[in-house]
């Protein structure tokens, strides 16, 4: 194999690296549009009250 065959062989193998990079970019905007789009609500919860168990006659 020749330097210019192996030069030529290393640059296709980044063609699919930058792609799956590409994509996960696209995939992460794409997320976080619908995450600003759709806001989510808070609901308090009061943990101040302790579970007490059950008694079972």
């Amino acid at each position: 194999m020749s330097t210019s065959e192996k030069k030529k062989f290393a640059w296709s193998l980044w063609i699919p690296v930058i792609m799956a990079f590409l994509l996960v970019i696209a995939a992460w905007s794409t997320l976080i549009k619908i995450a600003r789009d759709n806001p989510t609500e808070t609901v308090e919860l009061d943990t101040s009250v302790t579970n007490k168990p059950v008694q079972q006659d």
